[in-house]
């Protein structure tokens, strides 16, 4: 079912697909699909989640190891969207699901408070928070980006710019080094 959800999406706007269209393309009929899914939008949550499921295994990793999130969370989070770039492009791009961006936000926000507090940073919540809402605002504008103009860049390329990004933001571009 998501694998011909993918192919139907590639043809025609989520709006235009019907169950019943859906059913033929996967090869079952409607009684197996309502055995799994309410409706297409429960369908469309449970492809969410596969990319949820994996982006969770990044932050397991970073709130164990706090130099992973310096030297390869990046390159890890394109990894996964390059083996996942049809459901990035509906979900970032097409907005197919207008609750998983916030169910990232949510999902990443712990990790972060959580990796803040094993490095013990003294900065506020408030601060820490917003710090947080910019880095995921800046690596989900730039996997959108890279999405949109055909993912040219090499992973660990687009991995090095995004560190310098985030880390340095325009101090990397206006103040001479």
């Amino acid at each position: 079912l998501k694998e011909a959800l993918i192919k139907i999406l590639a043809q025609k706007p989520l709006s235009m697909i019907t169950i019943k269209a859906l059913c033929d393309e996967a090869g079952i009929n409607r009684s197996t699909f309502y055995a799994h899914f309410n409706g297409i939008h429960e369908l469309i949550g449970a492809l969410g989640e596969d990319v949820l499921l994996a982006l969770n295994v990044i932050l397991e990793r970073v709130t164990h190891d706090p130099t992973y999130i310096r030297k390869q969370v990046f390159a890890d989070i394109f990894t996964i969207g390059k083996a996942n770039h049809q459901m990035f492009h509906y979900l970032l791009i097409d907005n197919i699901d207008p609750g998983f961006v916030e169910k990232v936000y949510a999902m990443g926000e712990h990790a972060f408070e959580d990796i803040s507090h094993v490095l013990k940073r003294t900065h506020t919540k408030a601060f820490m928070k917003y710090v947080y809402t910019a880095v995921l605002n800046s690596v989900i504008a730039i996997i959108r980006r890279w999405i949109l103009t055909g993912m040219k860049e090499p992973i660990d390329e687009l991995a090095d710019m995004t560190r310098l990004i985030v880390n340095r933001g325009v101090d990397a571009v206006f103040v001479n080094q």
